[in-house]
């Protein structure tokens, strides 16, 4: 099927790809951020406007769709979660709305809709942010599923293992006289997929990826660790409250008054060996982001380096290897131990779990490619509804 599309919050051009392979010509495209702007004129040849926010609506090309990712620091929980009442990028859900009014008014409404953004956002503000853009649409002429369409690559009928709950949004003008498509999809089971057994990897990884001394000799350190206690820690072991004193004011959630209780506890069972431990790693003088580890693969796994690992500002986390946790833009890179090294993850094996093809031109900025396939949206997963949306 021909069409044409615009590609707002275009990023590095994930929307492009998978709208492309549907047979969709863009004749528009908005991105700010230079670095991935310059990745996406290097992969489609096109020029790319800038701040939305100051493009004259006449300038922008009728299209058959509208498609974008709008920024979602405003409604993710990593963000602050101002929503509409943020100045700037809060009200970014506006300009599509301007658009979209523009060829209202001037009886061409853009034919379909499609945007994706957090999970947090169907959530957020009691639900009010929601309801907000839904209503928007509604009053434009969009025929709208009320309820939220979850998906993650996950999901996907060849699933990846990659952990990605983002929310979509589409919808039909009602001009047309189309009736808008129930679109299903069946939530696989997250072990359906192992990272080990996909074609994620890279088989030959330049050395810069390997993890440094340090890291290594700490991941070591907690292996040692997991190696003599008798279970798999279902709570956070968080070195820092082992001498926490019970009688310490701080005012602390429930939450994390548990894990200290926990810990304490926990502490006084293995003291004798724990000692020594600490001793021979000098583990009360580490920082306290290293004094934590998060094991989060119960029994399914025995050993660290048969997960996957990050180092987040919170601590070591461990994950099972049917589990990546979904790519961000900043910089907790996940971490395999493959042929017998530890590594980050590379650009092109995070291009994939995004469902980039590996035609597709990287940066060459390492953290800019990081951060701009933690931004985008997954390709096979955009496809995947696009693709039902278009055959009505």
């Amino acid at each position: 099927m021909a069409f044409t599309f615009i590609d707002l919050f275009s990023g590095i051009g994930g929307f492009h790809i998978a709208l492309k392979k549907l047979g969709g010509e863009c004749v528009f495209a908005s991105e700010i951020d230079q670095n991935a702007v310059e990745v996406y004129k290097n992969n489609f040849q096109m020029e790319v406007h800038g701040d939305i926010t100051k493009i004259d609506l006449n300038k922008i090309p009728y299209a058959d769709l509208l498609a974008g990712g709008f920024p979602c620091q405003s409604f993710s929980k990593a963000g602050l979660q101002n929503g509409f009442n943020d100045n700037t990028k809060g009200t970014l859900f506006f300009n599509i709305k301007e658009i979209l009014s523009h060829f209202v008014n001037n009886h061409k409404p853009i034919k379909y809709v499609l945007l994706e953004n957090v999970k947090n956002l169907t959530t957020h503000d009691k639900q009010d942010t929601w309801n907000t853009i839904i209503r928007i649409l509604k009053e434009l002429g969009y025929i709208i599923h009320d309820y939220p369409m979850i998906m993650s690559p996950t999901d996907l009928e060849i699933p990846i293992p990659q952990s990605r709950d983002r929310v979509y949004i589409y919808g039909i003008h009602e001009s047309y006289n189309v009736k808008l498509p129930n679109i299903e999809f069946t939530k696989k089971n997250k072990n359906n997929s192992n990272l080990f057994d996909s074609n994620i990897l890279e088989i030959e990884v330049d050395q810069q990826y390997n993890l440094d001394d340090n890291k290594v000799k700490l991941i070591e350190m907690w292996q040692e660790f997991l190696d003599n206690i008798e279970f798999k820690p279902s709570f956070p072991v968080w070195g820092n409250y082992f001498h926490y004193p019970s009688n310490n004011p701080e005012q602390a959630p429930e939450w994390k008054l548990r894990i200290i209780s926990r810990n304490q506890e926990f502490y006084q069972e293995y003291k004798t060996y724990i000692d020594k431990w600490a001793q021979k790693y000098d583990f009360w003088n580490l920082k306290p982001t290293f004094q934590k580890l998060e094991w989060q693969c119960q029994e399914d796994c025995t050993r660290l380096n048969e997960t996957i690992l990050q180092f987040r500002p919170s601590g070591l986390r461990a994950k099972r290897p049917t589990f990546i946790p979904a790519l961000v833009a900043i910089s907790q890179i996940p971490i395999i131990y493959y042929q017998n090294n530890y590594r980050k993850l590379t650009p092109r094996e995070c291009a994939r779990l995004q469902s980039f093809p590996d035609s597709f031109k990287i940066s060459n900025i390492d953290t800019q490619a990081y951060k701009q396939f933690g931004n985008t949206v997954n390709v096979g997963v955009v496809e995947y509804i696009a693709k039902r949306l278009l055959e009505v």
